[in-house]
Formats: structure tokens, C-alpha cells, sequence
């Protein structure tokens, strides 16, 4: 066998070993989509949007019936936050103070 035979086959076989490496690393990557999509296929929606994601408990003061839990995605969350009726109580500072100290 003459060296240049040699080295065309050393050559070819770096070749197929960095294809190799590149099918390995495009295969790790499919792997990972679908890791991240099976984790976000197990998110429950949100009733109000119907979006998939991060999901919030938030605990409703009602006045006559005591508090209720309700659940909405981050950004109903916050709307629902923002036009609600029932704000939290402004306090004075003073107030404050003595609630820590307690």
C-alpha cells in the first residue's frame, strides 16, 4: 500500500468521524427540543386566554363569600390584578413599624 493510499484513507476517516460527530450533536439538540416541548405540553392553559406556560394560584378576597383561589397565566393574572376592585389596604408607616415589631 502506498502512503498516499494511506493518507486519502486516514483523510476519509476524519471525515466520517467529524459527520459522525456533527449527526451526534444535530441528534443531542432533537432531543433537547423535545424534552422542552414534553415539559411545556404538560403545562395546563389558562382558562382565560387559553395559552400554555407559567400558571399562578391567586388568592381572591370576596367580600360576602371569604377568599377564593383562582387560577390564570402570568399576564391574566396581572390584568385581573389591575382592574380589580379589591386593592390591597394602603397603611401608614407608623402602622408598619408596629406589625414588624409584634
Amino acid at each position: 500500500m502506498s502512503s498516499n493510499k494511506m493518507w486519502e484513507m486516514i483523510e476519509m476517516l476524519i471525515d466520517n468521524q467529524q459527520k459522525l460527530i456533527d449527526y451526534v450533536a444535530t441528534l443531542h439538540d432533537k432531543i433537547e427540543n423535545l424534552e422542552e416541548l414534553e415539559k411545556n405540553r404538560k403545562k395546563p392553559r389558562c382558562p382565560k386566554c387559553n395559552k400554555r406556560g407559567f400558571y399562578y394560584r391567586l388568592n381572591v378576597q370576596n367580600t360576602n363569600v371569604g377568599s377564593s383561589v383562582k387560577h390564570m397565566c402570568f399576564w391574566c393574572r396581572w390584568d385581573f390584578i389591575e382592574k380589580s376592585p379589591y386593592k390591597p389596604k394602603k397603611i401608614s408607616m407608623e402602622k408598619a413599624i408596629k406589625k414588624i415589631k409584634r
